[in-house]
């Protein structure tokens, strides 16, 4: 069990939690018992799910502060919070989502907004069949970079929320780097018939994805790929991206 003392460490801003606590659930009161905390890692730890609807309600006057949450190596671990928990009051400033080898089933819960997440790396989650929803997609807008690797059942990296027969225009605003590798179920990165735009996706790298024929059915529109590589050709050098089709 985590204990901590009201008053203790209140200029805290990293915590790193390694090892089996006894705990299912983390108690994420701790969020709020230091109020500087800004960067949090759990690495081996037995927890099923970091963030429970109860707890976060109890402090429902005041947001988290997390800007850098980090997951490694928590092979127990289902699911960072459920889909219907209060997770502004968690999510607010985050920038950082870093996980690896996790057993989490689901990732970016749908209808979640993620609106100050810069950074998205997530590599050998064997769990996972996608990385989030169509509504959640659409909050991502200070998204600039975006990492998955080795994840052998993903399919896709943007999936329709269930029940959902809206057909989206999904724009990642400051995208700019964006890296599939190694995820030999992948198909498309998205299987539905969206509109995707990345107005300033510069740097696509696409490794070992041997099931993707294209990248996704819908009209897609990367206009400084296209650049990069008109301007490759002209000058005789090689493009350091690729140019989406």
């Amino acid at each position: 069990m985590i204990t901590t003392h009201q008053g203790c460490f209140l200029k805290l801003e990293e915590l790193q939690l390694t090892g089996d606590y006894g705990e299912s659930v983390f108690p994420p009161n701790i969020l709020w018992r230091f109020p500087n905390l800004e960067k949090l890692e759990f690495t081996h730890a037995s927890y099923e799910e970091i963030f429970s609807l109860e707890e976060v309600e109890k402090h429902a006057e005041r947001p988290a502060q997390i800007k850098c949450l980090k997951l490694l190596e928590n092979e127990k671990l289902k699911r960072i919070w459920k889909q219907h928990s209060k997770l502004d009051l968690i999510i607010q400033k985050l920038e950082v989502l870093l996980v690896w080898n996790c057993g989490l089933t689901d990732l970016l819960p749908p209808s979640a907004f993620f609106r100050n997440l810069k950074i998205l790396h997530v590599e050998d989650c064997h769990k996972l069949t996608s990385i989030l929803t169509s509504s959640t997609a659409e909050s991502l807008v200070q998204l600039t970079e975006m990492r998955i690797i080795s994840c052998d059942i993903l399919t896709e990296v943007v999936a329709r929320d269930e029940g959902d027969i809206t057909k989206y225009n999904i724009i990642f605003h400051k995208l700019k780097h964006l890296t599939l590798r190694s995820l030999s179920s992948i198909k498309n990165f998205c299987v539905e018939n969206y509109t995707f735009e990345f107005p300033a996706l510069e740097d696509l790298r696409m490794f070992c994805c041997t099931e993707m024929e294209i990248f996704c059915p819908g009209v897609l529109s990367t206009p400084k790929l296209n650049e990069n590589a008109d301007s490759s050709q002209e000058d005789g050098s090689s493009p350091s991206t690729r140019p989406l089709e």
